[in-house]
């Protein structure tokens, strides 16, 4: 399931809600049971794919720095960038040797070792600008990840299996922002 992983949550939900006042022979034809999915084509101009960046809030950013180096030193060479980020400064590592899902994946490993270790709680933050700035907080640290390419999904699927959770959206996290103020209203 990609970007509609909520929505399919809340429609199940909904539905194990309403069965519970229906006669099991109404299952089948339920409405309620059934829920709508969109397919689209990911390489339409339309669909835009933006990372969900990192950040560990509550947390002892002075090692940040040095602990992620470390942890990503056997990866470090040519290839693509993370930017590590706390109110010191950025910094930016390429790593090489990893499809882009086991890049998200490393970090993701790398935030919940650090966290488990130095305290804290790691936030899926969308939009670069709001990852720094939430970032450079006082006793923050964060992970700015890479935009993956449309051509990378499939062939990082096929190399390294599954994404890990919060890898990616399909759209702007702003764009996403009002779709939710519209869904609480409702």
């Amino acid at each position: 399931m990609g970007d509609g992983n909520h929505s399919l949550a809340a429609a199940k939900r909904h539905w194990e809600k309403v069965k519970k006042t229906l006669p099991e022979s109404e299952y089948e034809t339920a409405p309620a049971r059934y829920a709508l999915a969109e397919l689209v084509n990911i390489h339409d101009a339309a669909i835009t794919f933006e990372p969900i960046h990192k950040v560990v809030f509550d947390t002892e950013p002075e090692t940040f720095f040095a602990e992620a180096k470390a942890f990503f030193a056997d990866n470090i060479g040519e290839g693509r960038s993370i930017d590590l980020v706390t109110g010191e400064g950025i910094e930016r590592l390429n790593i090489s040797g990893l499809t882009i899902g086991e890049l998200i994946g490393k970090c993701e490993d790398f935030c919940k070792a650090f966290t488990e270790r130095h305290g804290g709680y790691i936030d899926y933050i969308h939009g670069d600008c709001e990852c720094v700035e939430m970032s450079q907080r006082f006793g923050c640290a964060g992970i700015l990840l890479p935009r993956m390419e449309k051509s990378e999904l499939f062939s990082s699927v096929m190399k390294s299996g599954p994404f890990p959770k919060k890898s990616f959206s399909i759209g702007h996290g702003n764009d996403k922002r009002y779709y939710l103020e519209c869904r609480e209203i409702r």
